[in-house]
């Protein structure tokens, strides 16, 4: 086992459907409706996938494909962090995370609960400031309202040592 601290949490947004036709198709039929439901705009929709590097390794959190499609990602990686203490907390909080049924807000937090929505409730629940994070542009990401809902509620917000981490957001 490597003893280095290097450490790194990135978040990407990638376009929904990047690399296949029928979810990019689907996404928009869902969208359109959203939007005309809540008599708005149509708005590009999101994917978040969450990257943690740490002592040498990489993890990925819910990449939909982690061969090509971080390549997609508007904007490149989102560096939130560098932190070890941040990114082993990530990785640690992963099997706590709520487990409801994709696709349903069971948790009745507004919005159906997703991969999204698990990635913002680690990123909260890692102590960083998830609720600063925007997908690109007049995009969305369907599900990351919910996760930061059911982390507040839950005090996943707040880190168990008290250590908040300072969220860092450059692009690498």
């Amino acid at each position: 086992m490597q003893t280095s601290h290097a450490a790194a949490a990135d978040l990407y947004w990638i376009p929904l459907g990047a690399g296949g036709h029928s979810v990019r198709f689907n996404g928009r039929v869902f969208e359109a409706i959203q939007a005309a439901c809540q008599h708005r705009r149509r708005r590009d929709l999101y994917h978040a996938a969450l990257t943690v590097d740490l002592d040498g390794h990489r993890y990925i959190e819910l990449a939909p494909s982690p061969d090509g499609d971080l390549a997609e990602a508007i904007g490149g990686p989102c560096r939130l962090t560098t932190d070890p203490q941040i990114a082993r907390r990530l990785l640690a909080i992963v099997a706590t995370a709520p487990t409801p049924v994709w696709g349903r807000d069971e948790l009745r937090a507004g919005e159906m609960w997703n991969s999204n929505s698990l990635i913002a409730w680690l990123v909260a629940g890692a102590g960083l400031p998830a609720h600063l994070l925007t997908p690109p542009g007049r995009g969305r990401a369907p599900g990351w309202d919910a996760g930061l809902e059911v982390a507040r509620r839950s005090g996943a917000h707040e880190p168990p040592d008290g250590r908040r981490g300072r969220l860092e957001v450059a692009h690498v």
